[in-house]
């Protein structure tokens, strides 16, 4: 049972180490793969138990690394897998875009994530029944479908802000037509007769623009700390490592292969959405020309 259990993060482990020989980035492959070799261990310290119950050795150990994988894959799940935990956010330990409109799933499964991620414990308290009943079996692997149901929609949604924010994919899809505009309404007499006060209105401007100056400098009047210069840092390495992931650094054989007019599209994994994006770009400017055919 460990042995079977272990499989398929064994096979994530070899993933990460292939990874990490094509880009040659040790962030975040190795980091990843580090995190599924805890996932190993876990499983294989809790088959040792089962064989020897009567080992507190075993015990000891099954509980140190079911922790030490717990913090890990939590950590991974909420700062790496969603990009979320940034304390400079608008919404706080967020990230500063979001996909979902509301806020609350975002903490909601801050919260839960790490609660699913122990389900070990039940193996602690119920010690005398480790090969337990058919009923906590399926419990457990109910809570793990939730949880990996649950990660799946937060990771999507950082996957597609992030190719947002990269120019790979649209926000709002471009429809194949276009909407006739409503044209304003005309005002009424009231409305027409009624005179505007230029003052007010260049009062309230300047008024806006002082606050968002004072907003400003109020930000920006004490230099951040060395330890704040590291946090920032840090943050955005791990938003932007996700992007990254499933990237290919192009070789120096793939950029003479574009100078001679060979196609790498299939071997540089180029996005659908560039090219629809350049597609759309080259049919505006021949739309622009004078007597330019679309």
């Amino acid at each position: 049972m460990g042995f079977l259990s272990a499989l398929p993060s064994t096979w994530r482990l070899f993933q990460c180490i292939r990874r990490y020989k094509n880009s040659k980035m040790w962030f975040p492959h190795l980091v990843n793969a580090t995190k599924y070799l805890c996932t190993i261990s876990y499983y294989m310290t809790l088959s040792l138990w089962r064989i020897d119950k009567s080992n507190q050795s075993f015990k000891a150990a099954f509980i140190a690394t079911a922790s030490i994988n717990s913090i890990y894959t939590t950590i991974w799940d909420v700062g790496m897998d969603w990009s979320l935990l940034d304390p400079y956010a608008k919404r706080p330990f967020l990230r500063k875009n979001l996909g979902y409109k509301q806020a609350w799933p975002y903490y909601l499964a801050m919260f839960v994530d790490p609660i699913l991620r122990c389900t070990w414990f039940f193996y602690i308290v119920y010690a005398n029944q480790l090969q337990h009943s058919a009923l906590m079996s399926f419990m457990l692997a109910i809570a793990e479908v939730l949880r990996r149901f649950m990660w799946s929609f937060f990771r999507m949604e950082n996957e597609h802000v992030g190719n947002v924010g990269a120019n790979r994919a649209y926000r709002n899809l471009p429809l194949p037509y276009r909407f006739a505009r409503e044209s304003p309404s005309p005002p009424t007499e009231d409305e027409s007769l009624e005179p505007i006060d230029a003052t007010n209105v260049s009062v309230e401007l300047d008024l806006e623009r002082t606050d968002t100056l004072r907003h400003r400098f109020s930000r920006s009047a004490a230099p951040p700390s060395p330890m704040v210069r590291a946090m920032n840092r840090v943050g955005r390495t791990l938003n932007q490592a996700h992007l990254q992931d499933y990237e290919r650094r192009r070789s120096d054989d793939n950029e003479e292969g574009e100078i001679s007019g060979e196609s790498d599209d299939e071997e540089d994994g180029e996005d659908y959405y560039e090219r629809t994006r350049e597609a759309e770009g080259s049919t505006r400017r021949r739309s622009a020309i004078p007597g330019g055919r679309v």
